[in-house]
C-alpha cells in the first residue's frame, strides 16, 4: 500500500512539473520518494537542456546554409520560355535572378549569341562591333549597332564573364527578340548655324548634327548629300563614292573630297533615305559653303 502511495505521488509531481514549467509540489513523502523525484526532475531538465542546445545548432547551421545558397547560386536569365524581349531604341534588357558585377561587363557581349532572324545560315553577331553590352543592376543592356530593323534570336552562353557575386552564368534558352520599336521622333537636324563655313582640311569636311547617327550604311549617306564646286557654274553635282566618301564618328558625318582638293563647295543635305538617327531619317537642312582646302602635315 505504502509502494502504491509512492508510485502515486511520483506520477501527480511529474504532471505537475510539466504544467507548471519546472516547479515540483510534494506533500507528505518520505525522503527515498523525495529523491527519487528531485532525480528524475534533475534528468529532464538536463534531457531538455540538450534538446534546446541541439535545436539552437541546428538553426544556426540552416541560416548559414540559406546565405550559403543565396551567395553560391549561378545566376540565370529571369525570363519564362517563349517571352519575346522587347527592343526599344536598337536596345534589349535581358534581366537575371541577381544583380550582377560590373567588372568587365562590356565583355559580357562575348557571353551572348545573337543572330537576326531575317536571314538564314548566316553568322552570329559580332560582340563589340555589331553590339554592346552594359550592366544595370540585375540587367543586361544590348545595344545593337547594325540594321535596327532586324528581330533577333539570342542566347546566354555557360559564361566566362556574366557573373553575380563572382559565380558565372550558366546557360540560358533561346529567346526572340520583337522588331526595334522607337520612341525617340526626334528628327536629326545638322547643327549649324545658317551662313557658317565649314573649314575643310585635309581634304575632309565634318558635318555635325543634332544627335549621335547610326553607322548602318554609313557609306551611303554620301546618297544623301548634294556637293557642287564653287569655282564652276554650271556643273554637275560632284558623285558619291567617286568624287567623295562619308563616315560616321559619333553625330558627324566625316566627307573626303576624292577630287581636287583646292576648291570651295556648296554642301546640302537632302532629305534623306541613308542618313539616320536612332532609325530617324534626317530632314533637309540649309546650304552650306566650305573653306578652301588647308593642307595640314600630319
Amino acid at each position: 500500500m505504502e509502494h502504491k502511495k509512492v508510485v502515486m505521488t511520483l506520477l501527480v509531481s511529474i504532471l505537475l512539473t510539466s504544467s507548471s514549467g519546472g516547479m515540483v509540489v510534494a506533500a507528505n513523502t518520505n525522503s527515498v520518494s523525495g529523491n527519487a523525484l528531485h532525480n528524475g526532475y534533475t534528468t529532464l531538465k538536463r534531457s531538455e537542456g540538450i534538446a534546446k542546445t541541439n535545436f539552437v545548432s541546428k538553426s544556426a547551421s540552416k541560416k548559414e546554409l540559406l546565405a550559403e545558397d543565396v551567395n553560391g547560386v549561378a545566376p540565370k536569365v529571369s525570363l519564362e520560355v517563349g517571352t519575346r524581349i522587347p527592343q526599344i531604341n536598337k536596345q534589349i534588357e535581358i534581366p537575371f535572378t541577381q544583380d550582377l558585377d560590373t567588372t568587365n561587363q562590356e565583355l559580357y557581349a562575348n557571353d551572348l549569341i545573337i543572330r537576326k532572324l531575317s536571314q538564314l545560315n548566316v553568322p552570329t553577331l559580332i560582340p563589340m562591333i555589331d553590339y554592346t553590352t552594359v550592366v544595370e543592376g540585375n540587367s543586361i543592356i544590348v545595344t545593337f549597332l547594325a540594321d535596327y530593323a532586324d528581330e533577333y534570336a539570342v542566347q546566354v552562353k555557360d559564361s566566362l564573364y556574366i557573373r553575380a557575386n563572382g559565380i558565372p552564368a550558366s546557360q540560358s534558352a533561346w529567346y526572340i527578340t520583337t522588331q526595334n520599336t522607337q520612341v525617340n521622333t526626334e528628327i536629326p537636324k545638322v547643327r549649324l548655324e545658317v551662313g557658317t563655313k565649314i573649314p575643310q582640311i585635309n581634304k575632309q569636311i565634318e558635318i555635325p548634327f543634332t544627335q549621335d547617327l547610326d553607322t548602318t550604311n554609313q557609306e551611303l549617306y554620301a546618297n544623301d548629300l548634294i556637293i557642287r564646286k564653287l569655282s564652276q557654274l554650271n556643273v554637275p553635282t560632284l558623285i558619291p563614292m567617286i568624287d567623295y566618301t562619308t563616315v560616321v564618328e559619333g553625330n558627324i558625318i566625316i566627307v573626303t573630297f576624292l577630287a581636287d582638293y583646292t576648291d570651295e563647295y556648296a554642301v546640302q543635305v537632302k532629305d534623306s533615305s541613308f542618313i539616320r538617327a536612332n532609325g530617324i531619317p534626317a530632314s533637309q537642312s540649309e546650304v552650306f559653303t566650305t573653306t578652301r582646302n588647308v593642307q595640314v602635315i600630319e
